[in-house]
């Protein structure tokens, strides 16, 4: 089991309580956090536009609807072929960790503590191009900080799957 906690900001709580499909991909994401794995939750990858501050992240959530690679990629993610490395979503650019446009975004801090503040169901990876998710990083990044939450720099954020945040 890995340490750290997953809590919910901004608008994401609103929208939980709106919709199930939100409430599931919250659901799933927690139990990724902790365990390392869950079949929903794909590649989860250091956000790497707009600019983004230390300890902006995203993942990959199963398509609703999906290509043939993408379809094919989450069925062996899910399936019992997948390997032990293959669960643990670091930074890698295997076609095993499957990724689709349906993303969570989150910050983490020094302490492996996820901060979930947007669920995008479609064309996330365009999202992040826009002006109004720019400022939304912001303002969530200046919103944790003013709270005191350290964010985890870009160099620590490479090791969140390492042996030192697993314990029993």
């Amino acid at each position: 089991m890995f340490s750290g906690k997953v809590y919910l900001i901004q608008d994401i709580k609103h929208l939980r309580q709106a919709d199930d499909a939100v409430e599931q991909v919250i659901e799933a994401c927690k139990t990724y956090w902790v365990n390392g794995f869950h079949p929903d939750i794909g590649r989860d990858v250091i956000t790497s536009r707009p600019n983004p501050p230390d300890g902006h992240r995203h993942v990959h959530v199963v398509p609703l609807v999906s290509d043939t690679s993408s379809r094919s990629s989450w069925k062996y993610w899910s399936s019992s072929k997948a390997k032990d490395e293959d669960f643990i979503a670091v930074d890698s650019n295997t076609n095993k960790i499957p990724t689709s446009d349906r993303l969570l975004f989150y910050f983490v801090d020094e302490s492996r503590n996820a901060y979930v503040f947007m669920y995008c169901p479609d064309d996330g990876h365009a999202y992040m191009n826009s002006r109004e998710f720019t400022d939304l990083v912001e303002d969530v990044a200046a919103y944790l900080e003013s709270n005191g939450v350290w964010l985890m720099n870009y160099t620590d954020q490479h090791r969140i799957w390492d042996d030192q945040w697993w314990s029993e």
